[in-house]
């Protein structure tokens, strides 16, 4: 007896919802690897034109940490892949999105404190990340992970109000800082 898993009939005991859900945490992956590439040419860019203003080792060291993680995110996926299909696989997809989109949130907050706070644009990614996990997961687990994205952008924006965090401005974005203005908070 071999001791290798038949692709063939894995691949078709598998449920129309695993096979799509292992498909989107492929396309979630290779957009994952476009973000690391755009945030690490707009790092460089910007630190090459203004190199006052915002502190590139904490932000490519971010980058480097999403490129690290999705690595292993794609080491995963391929033993998804080639598991047996059923439910207890299922269970595990499902959860390796979560791991996914909240190491994604988390990720995006620290680049956000480092790259200007809620004075930064780059905070409309918390949205597409809302999208993604309403595209992959329940309509419950999405509510508790908009909720989380919420949070962690409040987070960020509160914690540099209050001046726990320490906020970094780029004037390149804004003159003058928003970010410890109540109305503009709000």
């Amino acid at each position: 007896m071999s001791t290798s898993p038949d692709l063939s009939q894995t691949v078709d005991d598998r449920s129309p919802f695993e096979t799509e859900l292992i498909e989107r945490i492929d396309w979630l992956i290779r957009l994952r690897w476009l973000a690391v590439l755009g945030t690490g040419i707009a790092v460089a860019l910007t630190w090459l034109l203004y190199p006052e203003a915002l502190s590139p080792l904490p932000l490519f060291g971010i980058t480097f940490l999403i490129a690290l993680y999705n690595g292993q995110f794609l080491l995963y996926t391929r033993t998804l892949k080639l598991g047996e299909a059923g439910g207890a696989r299922l269970t595990f997809a499902m959860r390796f999105a979560y791991v996914q989109i909240v190491l994604d949130l988390l990720a995006l907050a620290s680049l956000l404190h480092f790259a200007g706070g809620i004075e930064n644009p780059v905070a409309l990614f918390f949205v597409f990340h809302t999208i993604i996990a309403s595209i992959l997961l329940s309509r419950r687990v999405s509510f508790v992970m908009a909720t989380v994205a919420a949070m962690l952008y409040a987070g960020v924006a509160g914690l540099e109000y209050y001046g726990i965090l320490r906020h970094y401005h780029l004037p390149v974005l804004h003159e003058i800082e928003l970010y410890d203005r109540g109305p503009y908070l709000l």
